[in-house]
């Protein structure tokens, strides 16, 4: 009762519920925080889902927020703290996960804003606690989610504390037999014929159920789609940790057992908890339902390597005698996430996985075609590929799976993926994309435009995502002959047109013909009135991704200081991604303007969630205008060129981000860690580039006999010696010097 008179609170009964009513003290909101569980359930069964709600509500109306997250990216969501007693009984399953390292946090949340009605967050009870006692439990909570939207902006988003009642809970005693019920309605709905199409949810009752037979369902089952967090967490959180690891450690030799990197550093991890319990974080009420810091097993990563190693030699000694199936994701595991050492080994490694390739399953396959491609990148890959481009079935996700395909064709063997990709640019089917459709090296192919152009306007299928790559294609391969077609066909559609196609249309008409096109996009942006689509708000920016063009150019310019700020935003946006080296004067001269018009009104331009501010928009503006001038396409800005876009600046965030920007601009070392696509990881300066073609550019921007610094220390060995020499070659083409 102390903590709740400390915050102003008042214990209340309304209704046969006990709540914590806030009063309106200056050190507590006036919100109401109510706790309970759905359906008004108190007992349950150990291991049984708990869903728990909190409901904010507030007779202010349009003031606070209420963050509405239901989960972090961690695995821990700790914007509420959890208080149950007695204490003793309870375990936090995610403790020993948790203490092993640092985890990025984070993850998409809904805000509402408390007004006539109240807002309810649903959660899992589960997600914190475990109740390993039969008995009567008090549960409250004190929440971090409300913020005071009419805050100043210094102390807008500190979370205000709210205390909600308490709730009482009743664990029944274990029933074997109801658990056994439960694990087998799960199973039911996780293995086919009667598997459901999303199976998280039956995937997270199965992690809380922790009964030794859900253990081993999650093991056999580890790298089910969707399901991979739940299992781990399951086995980390699971009550008897020696027969996880003994069932895990087993399971290695199983002919039908797929063993992935994932699945062999939680055996790992839990082998290291097993043979040194006193690394465990001790299960105290201060540590239980924490994020936590990293405990004593994050020092012994040699530990771990040493059972990982132990582990793995175990798993290729038994690989040979595993089905089909289960060897070709062992193997394709082994080389996407712990590749040998060895060249010759890797290799050996490489070439099992491209002869098993068709026995991975479809997401494993497009993963390595999509992210992992170098990794497999091989001639001999050449059959498999043609098989999957040349699947039949579109009408599902594998018609994406068989454009991957042509793709990394294309990139094996051009002349047999050639004659495929000009059929599908002359009839594109489901599933057919521009990334990989609009790879040929031709600038236009006329011998398809007729068939280019009936395609956009006589579409022989319907379906936006069917006009998405006819359009997108006219805008890559037509000709000008295309254009009296295609004409007719935009003038009657322009307003209306869903923002991809009409982009590519418009980009296609300003290649081909920049007067016409020029007025076509002018009116697009200018027209505001009776447009359904709003697609003037993205336009620009949408085409400058495409192909930019003086007409697209020099629309973007003229409209950098629209009265409608998205519009002005998306021009200086366009202008940043792709525009000219003439671009830069009038975005200076549009920032400056823009700077005389808001300087002094910082608070003006503040987003609120309760109440929206017409302003708030021009903080986009500004936004868009520092990051076009210090990443602009076009040319490079210097420390000095900072400084002066800095003093433009109208609110904090702008000053600060482009001043811890002011280092780096005045670097002339090029640092290149990868070129793998489509990770390319290339710097210069302020610069993130993702190709030695785009790092060529930016190296032109400098002045003739500017000296750079190459590192490529974090390139793979074999591969550093032949891309120092091609950066070599390109900066003595362009008059650099690099050491």
């Amino acid at each position: 009762m102390r903590n709740a008179l400390a915050l102003g609170l008042t214990l209340v009964a309304t209704a046969g519920t006990v709540t914590w009513a806030v009063q309106q003290t200056p050190t507590a909101p006036p919100v109401t925080l109510i706790l309970r569980t759905s359906q008004d359930r108190h007992t349950f069964h150990p291991g049984e889902i708990i869903p728990i709600e909190l409901e904010f509500s507030s007779a202010i109306k349009g003031r606070y927020v209420v963050d509405g997250a239901t989960y972090d990216r961690s695995g821990r969501l700790t914007i509420d703290t959890y208080r149950v007693s007695p204490d003793r009984g309870v375990v936090d399953p995610l403790l020993d996960y948790l203490a092993f390292g640092s985890f990025m946090g984070g993850g998409i949340r809904g805000m509402g804003v408390l007004g006539d009605k109240p807002v309810v967050v649903k959660l899992q009870l589960n997600d914190w606690f475990r109740f390993d006692e039969p008995g009567t439990y008090e549960l409250s909570v004190r929440s971090g989610r409300l913020t005071d939207d009419t805050a100043p902006a210094a102390t807008r988003y500190v979370p205000l504390p709210v205390e909600s009642n308490g709730l009482t809970l009743t664990i029944l005693p274990p029933d074997p037999q109801w658990a056994r019920a439960q694990l087998k309605a799960l199973l039911a709905q996780l293995d086919p014929p009667t598997a459901a199409r999303e199976p998280r949810e039956a995937c997270r009752a199965l992690r809380f159920l922790g009964t030794n037979g859900a253990v081993d369902a999650m093991i056999r089952r580890y790298d089910l789609p969707g399901c991979e967090f739940e299992f781990m967490a399951g086995l980390f959180g699971a009550p008897d940790r020696g027969h996880v690891v003994s069932e895990m450690a087993a399971r290695l030799d199983a002919p039908d057992q797929s063993v992935s990197e994932g699945y062999l550093r939680t055996l790992s991890i839990l082998t290291v908890y097993q043979e040194h319990p006193e690394f465990r974080v001790p299960q105290t009420a201060d540590s239980k339902g924490r994020s936590g810091a990293p405990g004593e097993i994050a020092k012994h990563q040699d530990l771990l390597e040493a059972a990982r190693a132990g582990y793995t030699a175990r798993m290729s000694a038994a690989a040979a005698k595993k089905d089909p199936k289960a060897r070709a994701l062992t193997a394709a595991s082994a080389l996407e996430n712990a590749p040998p050492k060895d060249p010759a080994a890797r290799e050996a490694l490489r070439d099992q996985v491209v002869a098993a390739f068709l026995d991975l399953p479809g997401d494993v396959q497009s993963r390595f075609l999509e992210y992992r491609w170098p990794a497999v990148a091989t001639p001999a890959m050449a059959p498999t590929l043609r098989t999957l481009a040349d699947a039949g079935d579109r009408r599902s996700s594998s018609g994406s799976l068989a454009d991957l395909a042509l793709r990394r064709l294309y990139a094996v063997e051009p002349d047999d993926a050639r004659p495929r990709m000009l059929a599908q640019i002359g009839n594109p089917p489901q599933g057919a994309t521009i990334k990989t459709l609009g790879q040929l090296p031709d600038q236009e192919l006329r011998d398809l435009d007729q068939a280019l152009a009936a395609n956009v306007v006589n579409p022989r299928s319907g379906g936006l995502d069917s006009l998405v790559i006819r359009t997108a294609l006219l805008e890559r391969y037509a000709s000008a002959s295309a254009l009296p077609a295609v004409l007719p066909w935009i003038d009657g559609r322009w307003s209306r047109l869903a923002c991809d196609p009409l982009s590519s249309t418009l980009a296609y008409v300003a290649r081909v013909d920049p007067a016409r096109g020029q007025e076509m996009l002018e009116r697009t942006v200018s027209t505001r009135a009776g447009v359904s689509t709003r697609c003037y708000q993205y336009v620009l920016g949408a085409i400058a991704r495409i192909r930019m063009t003086p007409p697209v150019e020099a629309v973007a310019i003229a409209h950098l200081t629209d009265s409608y700020p998205d519009v002005a935003r998306d021009a200086a946006e366009a202008l940043g991604a792709a525009g000219s080296a003439a671009a830069r004067e009038p975005l200076l001269k549009a920032f400056e303007q823009w700077h005389a018009a808001w300087n002094g009104r910082a608070d003006d331009l503040r987003y609120t969630q309760a109440v929206p501010n017409p302003n708030a928009p021009q903080a986009m503006v500004e936004r868009a205008y520092w990051q076009a001038l210090t990443f602009g396409y076009g040319w490079h800005s210097t420390r000095a060129d900072l400084e002066r876009v800095q003093q433009w600046c109208v609110t904090d965030g702008c000053r600060n981000e482009i001043g811890g920007l002011f280092d780096q601009a005045s670097q002339t070392r090029i640092r290149i860690s990868s070129l793998d696509e489509p990770f390319a990881g290339i710097s210069l300066a302020q610069h993130d580039l993702h190709s030695l073609a785009e790092l060529a550019r930016r190296v032109s921007q400098y002045p003739k006999g500017t000296g750079f610094t190459l590192d490529v220390q974090a390139l793979d060995p074999r591969a550093a010696p032949d891309v120092s020499a091609r950066v070599m070659k390109m900066a003595a083409d362009l008059g650099m010097t690099i050491k």
